[in-house]
Parts: C-alpha cells; sequence; structure tokens
C-alpha cells in the first residue's frame, strides 16, 4: 500500500458516494476497493463515525 492507493481510493470511493453503481461495470475496481477497505489497519477507522461524515470537498469548494 502506498500514496496512489490512497488517491485512487478515495477518488472511488467519491464516485460511489454519488453514483453508488457506478463500479458495477468495473469488477476489478469494486475489487480493489473492497480490499483496501478490508485492510485490518483502516477498517476500524473506516467504519468509525468520524470518516463517515466527513465531507467529500473542503468548505470551500464551490459548485457551478
Amino acid at each position: 500500500i502506498n500514496y496512489p492507493d490512497f488517491s485512487l481510493c478515495e477518488i472511488l470511493s467519491q464516485l460511489e458516494k454519488f453514483e453508488p453503481a457506478c463500479l458495477n461495470d468495473f469488477p476489478a475496481l469494486k475489487t480493489y476497493l473492497r480490499d483496501f477497505r478490508n485492510l485490518p489497519e483502516l477498517k476500524g477507522y473506516m467504519e468509525s463515525e468520524e470518516f463517515r461524515t466527513r465531507p467529500c470537498n473542503y468548505v470551500v469548494a464551490k459548485w457551478y
């Protein structure tokens, strides 16, 4: 696991948040994200309330 793994998983998680079925046609990415989320060192934090309530964008982000 390295820095690009975190970046990719963050992007995939955000995409799933907005469109839950977006990875259905990409089983390798779904498996990759599932395996990342299930890493013992990360799983507890990713299931925590702190993690689930974090916004996708910083507070100054604007939607145009």
